[in-house]
């Protein structure tokens, strides 16, 4: 009896070559501006999706924009990209276009909640006509995640209402705001520590002086205790460690009997 197997691998796989070829002509040929329409499968039947007056320039212009753009049907299948998208996800156009937006997301967002419970609620907002602007954290084929700005339009193709978005990797931008906020918080930390030891020198001052000017009640050293006790005052009202390095720190009154500096 003879073994079939080996032929029907090499007519799958010949099957699978062709649809490849297949896929990627289609795909070159949206990016040129050969075709303005796609067919898509979708639960209430094949739909026919055409880029009304489809502008070779505006194709251009978004082909070589700095930012990801896409364009998806209201199930979340990917029906264009552009050169940007695909290099923020590590792959080209044949390994996106054709599927669905929620494979490019982690399963829940920062604040717990279910992507794909998320993204219906951003897309339905979208097709109601209101422009959304929000960050995402988005998921790349080897399983890393990068922090995106998207904005997501409707757009009326032929009859039915798609969407277009634009992304933008914003992964540096949020290192950068993290590592300020860490920074002012060590700030904010050391400022809390300097003033503390400000305040108990001043208060170790204030004491001696006080036991000093009890065991000394001499006249004539009167007035150098009361400026004394005055520049012990105005060194803590004024605090300028602390209020120097936050910015909002003024030089007040020079004190009675002391050296201008320059």
């Amino acid at each position: 009896m003879t073994d079939s197997s080996p032929k029907k691998e090499q007519a799958t796989n010949a099957l699978l070559k062709a649809r490849i070829e297949e896929l990627e002509d289609t795909i070159h040929a949206i990016q040129s501006g050969g075709v303005d329409s796609l067919v898509i499968s979708t639960d209430s039947g094949d739909k026919v999706f055409t880029l009304e007056n489809a502008d070779q320039q505006y194709r251009l212009f978004v082909e070589n924009m700095s930012e990801g753009a896409f364009t998806f049907t209201e199930e979340g299948i990917i029906l264009y990209c552009n050169r940007a998208f695909s290099a923020i996800f590590h792959l080209s156009p044949e390994q996106i276009i054709g599927h669905n937006i929620n494979e490019y997301s982690p399963e829940r967002q920062p604040d717990g909640c279910l992507s794909i419970k998320k993204a219906q609620e951003k897309i339905a907002a979208a097709l109601a006509g209101e422009t959304q602007l929000f960050e995402w954290v988005h998921l790349r084929s080897d399983g890393t995640t990068f922090d995106a700005e998207v904005m997501i339009n409707r757009i009326l193709l032929k009859d039915d209402y798609c969407l277009q978005a634009i992304i933008r990797d914003i992964t540096e931008r949020k290192r950068s705001v993290d590592a300020l906020a860490l920074a002012n918080r060590k700030i904010n930390l050391l400022l809390s520590i300097t003033r503390h030891d400000i305040n108990n020198q001043l208060s170790s001052v204030n004491g001696f002086l006080t036991l000093l000017h009890r065991k000394v009640p001499d006249p004539s050293l009167e007035n150098y205790f009361t400026r004394i006790t005055k520049a012990s005052s105005l060194i803590s009202a004024h605090d300028p460690v602390h209020k120097g390095l936050r910015g909002d720190w003024r030089p007040g009154p020079r004190l009675a009997g002391l050296p201008e500096t320059r």
